[in-house]
């Protein structure tokens, strides 16, 4: 249940606590976790005007990393971000802490260190990294799109400076309905990254959504190539990685691509069913995490993947997700005895109160 109180006309909190059970079986084996503790979103927002068609709009507490690609930054972080807006242009900053949100509530993964910190289990919240960002764009700019720009940094706060990963993006986005119940949004990302790893690297996207009238329908093709860092095999890295693949989790976007085609509509007011496929390939012959790929082989398609999905509101506070698919690697490349099917399966319920 969302909690919300105005305290003048122009600010407002939002508040929630947030309960979830979860459950997976994979190709691996199986997980249970019966409860999961943590808190929403919890912030003050607030809108001044600040002059005929002008407004100054801010927002401090926990909130959702701002990120106009939804490839950079996905999830949650405490910080404070403001926005001016005047007609059809707006110009924006933020600077956002990760390091009080659990671990398991988190996306940030960006280093070998916060791989083994993700893995102990005495370790409770994510890592210790400073985010910071400045945005701008003008609304119908030409042609009836939208042009944004956002530049993002971090600033990794462990004690060991040899172990810190710093990273810098510019990203460039298009946007905009270009035809009837259609829109679209096109953009790239170029990465610095300076620590344990070094080097430029680039991220393109395309994301075009359909709209269907019939029962409130969607119909989704997104693409994501990658390069790789330059001097290096590492590839590009995000703060908080969106995972491209539902069946191998450790697949991220990283000297890999990946094209999907997703199918959702509601049958009920409160029911999500989808169906998505989606095929997998590395942009280079170097290393990349999937589970059974042969990585000394020549071929540049790692597999494709099958994924059904429901999605159920029950009321406003309680939401349940269920979720099953297969990924097929690439039959020509995979190691001696791995398996050529992997699979996943699974169910959670969560109570916002």
């Amino acid at each position: 249940m969302w909690f919300s109180r105005k305290f003048h006309d122009s600010v407002e909190f939002y508040g929630s606590a947030e309960y979830k059970f979860s459950y997976k079986k994979t190709s691996g084996g199986s997980k249970l976790i019966p409860w999961q503790l943590d808190a929403g979103l919890l912030y003050l927002t607030g809108l001044n005007r600040t002059g005929t068609g002008s407004a100054l709009e801010w927002t401090a507490g926990r909130m959702p990393l701002p990120d106009i690609s939804s490839w950079l930054m996905y999830g949650r972080a405490d910080g404070v971000s403001v926005s001016w807006y005047h007609g059809r242009f707006h110009i924006g900053a933020g600077a956002f802490y990760t390091g009080l949100v659990l671990k398991d509530n988190s996306n940030v993964c960006m280093s070998a260190e916060d791989t083994t910190d993700d893995s102990d289990d005495d370790v409770f919240f994510a890592p210790r990294r400073v985010i910071y960002k400045a945005d701008s764009g003008i609304t119908q700019a030409f042609a009836g799109q939208d042009i944004d720009i956002q530049l993002t940094g971090q600033n990794d706060l462990r004690s060991d400076t040899g172990k810190r990963l710093d990273s810098y993006y510019a990203t460039l986005m298009l946007s905009g309905d270009p035809l009837p119940l259609t829109s679209y949004r096109l953009g790239a990302t170029t990465a610095l990254l300076q620590g344990t790893q070094t080097g430029i690297a680039q991220l393109a996207f395309l994301n075009v959504t359909v709209f269907i009238p019939w029962k409130s329908s969607q119909l989704v093709w997104e693409s994501v190539y990658t390069t790789p860092l330059t001097g290096g095999n590492d590839g590009f890295i995000s703060i908080a990685p969106r995972k491209i693949s539902y069946v191998d989790s450790d697949l991220e976007p990283g000297n890999t691509g990946c094209t999907s085609l997703d199918f959702s509509f509601r049958p009920a007011q409160h029911l999500t069913v989808g169906i998505k496929g989606s095929s997998y390939f590395r942009t280079t012959l170097d290393t990349v995490e999937v589970q059974g790929f042969d990585n000394d082989s020549n071929s540049y398609y790692l597999g494709s993947e099958g994924q059904l999905y429901i999605n159920c509101a029950a009321t406003s506070e309680l939401k349940f997700l269920g979720s099953c698919g297969i990924f097929q690697i690439n039959p020509y490349s995979v190691d001696d005895d791995a398996d050529t099917l992997l699979y996943r399966f699974t169910l959670s319920a969560t109570l916002e109160i």
